[in-house]
């Protein structure tokens, strides 16, 4: 069951009426396991697709392409299957993880934000001043949120 919470001091309150009606399904005084989830920054998702954007269009390759380079050398590798080639013989196939709002939390995104930034200035903008592009991508999106 998920239920989105809204901490109030020492304790957490159901965030809608939908909340507070499936917590009441749950007996009182019931231990809980609970993990607790950040929701995703709408703010941090569009810089991170304005980074992607800046520098896919700087080494001329479609940003969607790039994305998908940055999260395989990030080690965002969901799992490995097997699929026949165009010759008839077996190769191995990589299925991603996906980063989007519902896959991946905000704590998850920062940090794969940050692996993706290094990568981008050690493999693709090498020797490109990093507070130039950063610039650029606030330009376009906003700052980098924190």
């Amino acid at each position: 069951m998920h239920l989105f919470t809204i901490r109030d001091g020492q304790r957490l309150h159901p965030a809608t009426q939908f909340d507070l009606e499936r917590l009441e399904t749950i007996r009182s005084h019931e231990p809980l396991h609970t993990t607790v989830v950040f929701r995703r920054s709408g703010q941090h998702h569009r810089w991170y697709r304005g980074l992607v954007a800046v520098v896919a269009e700087a080494i001329g390759k479609p940003a969607e392409v790039l994305h998908q380079e940055l999260k395989y050398r990030a080690g965002l590798i969901d799992r490995i299957v097997t699929i026949m080639g165009q010759d008839g013989k077996p190769q191995p196939a990589v299925c991603l993880r996906s980063t989007a709002f519902s896959s991946m939390d905000e704590t998850d995104f920062a940090s794969y934000t940050q692996v993706a930034l290094e990568i981008v200035f050690r493999d693709y903008l090498v020797g490109v001043r990093r507070q130039d592009v950063l610039r650029r991508v606030e330009e376009m999106v906003g700052p980098r949120p924190r």
